[in-house]
């Protein structure tokens, strides 16, 4: 027997290459539609160039393929620019499900030719399954409900002499669910499906989950409610009792259903959150140099910085787009704010350092002794009287002059230059890992905090 490819995919669940390209060109068309006319990038993909066109078929252009794009996922491409420009609306991202489909009723208006043993469900024939009345099933938010699979169709009916029906289907359902990435990657994302039958209302139709025979109502095919993806852990939350819905034909019989999606935390500490806690890290060494070995201790806090900010760039890059900071971006400012912080302190040690050297040149330049200035003859004559007037007072300011020269050069020397800002560095040694450690006491608490808030919200029907 042989397969399409469609349905080796459906069945091995392979990712589709096709489908991969798709999502990326969305995502730079959007990026490209928010730019604005006065940017190269969107007149390029929007300008139509001013020339003649050459005969034949005009060929595909990327704004074509983008508009195509949106159609497969239910969106009119013809004003695709504005659609751009509400990023919620753009980013409804789409949820696909491979389901078995069991529903079982009760038809009085079933009327049998032969008599049938009693207790017993008898399988019908393929050809007369639309001669029978089925209850039409809605889903809130739902995309698009095929059954058609081919070779690998699954559907079949069976009933009994009580006239209770039973009947299983294939199904591929695609819901279009928007999700929120404001607590990026300690986010929790959830798609919630209401079922119901649009044709009638409570009072003529009820519906109820069929717990009877089976552990969960809603499961996956190991029988359980929990899967592990690659990033995610997905679980089913099945809302047992059922409620009335509004919709435009009146109260509707609905029952709840709720996909969560749970993202794991090891692939981003390994790749984001640790190689970050260690940059930072890495630039408290920078306290442990001399002040005066400025060469070593700049590339340290410079190469720190520029790499945490190639970091930042592409973590950015490759998050979700979100309208509000991510999680992981408050982070990834926070360590390049901490090592800015190191290389500022470091600046103020150089400035420091400059402020001792000045001071030292205006003490060299007070304590130098004058040079004798050439005298004449008759000046010689005439400042004899006057030396021997003035020779008290030279003696005077030599002595005042010394005394000065002695106390400003004993206290450089009992505190030289470089001890005032030493002691800077020792402080930020402490100071620094201190103030680290309080922001990740209350960035992990306050996150994970809204985490649990949000499950537990979700949990609740």
């Amino acid at each position: 027997m042989k397969l399409h490819n469609s349905e080796l995919h459906a069945l091995y669940s392979s990712p589709d290459v096709i489908r991969n390209i798709k999502s990326r060109r969305l995502i730079w068309a959007e990026h490209v539609a928010r730019m604005g006319e006065s940017r190269n990038a969107y007149r390029v993909l929007v300008g139509r160039p001013e020339v003649k066109r050459p005969l034949g078929r005009p060929k595909l252009r990327w704004e074509d393929n983008i508009k195509m794009d949106l159609r497969e996922v239910g969106y009119d491409g013809r004003d695709w620019i504005n659609l751009a420009q509400d990023r919620d609306q753009w980013w409804a991202y789409q949820i696909e499900l491979d389901i078995a489909i069991r529903r079982s009723w009760v038809d009085e208006r079933v009327e049998f030719t032969q008599d049938l043993e009693p207790g017993v469900f008898h399988q019908v024939d393929l050809v007369d399954i639309d001669r029978f009345w089925m209850p039409e099933l809605y889903v809130s938010g739902m995309k698009d409900l095929n059954h058609k699979f081919g070779s690998m169709d699954l559907r079949f009916l069976m009933l009994n002499k009580a006239k209770k029906l039973f009947a299983i289907m294939r199904a591929r359902l695609v819901m279009k669910c928007t999700f929120y990435f404001e607590l990026y990657p300690l986010d929790v994302q959830h798609c919630t499906m209401d079922i119901m039958c649009p044709h009638y209302k409570s009072s003529e139709l009820m519906l109820s989950w069929w717990i009877k025979d089976f552990k969960f109502p809603v499961a996956f095919l190991n029988n359980s409610q929990e899967k592990i993806l690659p990033r995610h852990r997905c679980r089913v939350i099945t809302c047992l009792k059922p409620f009335n819905r509004t919709m435009v034909l009146g109260a509707l019989a609905t029952l709840r259903f709720r996909i969560l999606l749970q993202r794991e935390l090891k692939a981003y500490i390994l790749d984001t959150y640790l190689p970050t806690f260690l940059f930072v890290m890495m630039s408290w060494g920078s306290f442990l140099v001399k002040p005066d070995v400025v060469p070593g201790r700049m590339v340290l806090l410079v190469t720190n910085l520029l790499s945490l900010v190639t970091l930042f760039e592409a973590t950015r890059n490759s998050a979700p787009p979100s309208m509000s900071v991510k999680a992981v971006e408050v982070w990834l400012v926070s360590c390049i704010v901490f090592v800015f912080l190191a290389l500022l302190e470091y600046a103020i040690v150089l400035y420091g350092l400059l402020g001792n050297t000045d001071r030292m040149t205006d003490l060299k330049l007070f304590t130098a002794k004058p040079s004798p200035t050439p005298v004449s003859d008759k000046e010689k004559t005439s400042q004899t009287f006057q030396k021997k007037l003035k020779t008290q007072l030279s003696a005077l300011q030599r002595n005042i002059s010394r005394s000065v020269c002695f106390v400003r050069c004993r206290r450089l020397v009992k505190k030289p230059a470089t001890s005032k800002w030493g002691h800077l560095d020792r402080t930020s040694l402490g100071l620094f890992p201190l103030l680290f450690t309080l922001y990740n006491i209350v960035y992990w608490s306050m996150y994970f905090s809204k985490r649990n808030q949000a499950l537990q919200a979700l949990a609740e029907c």
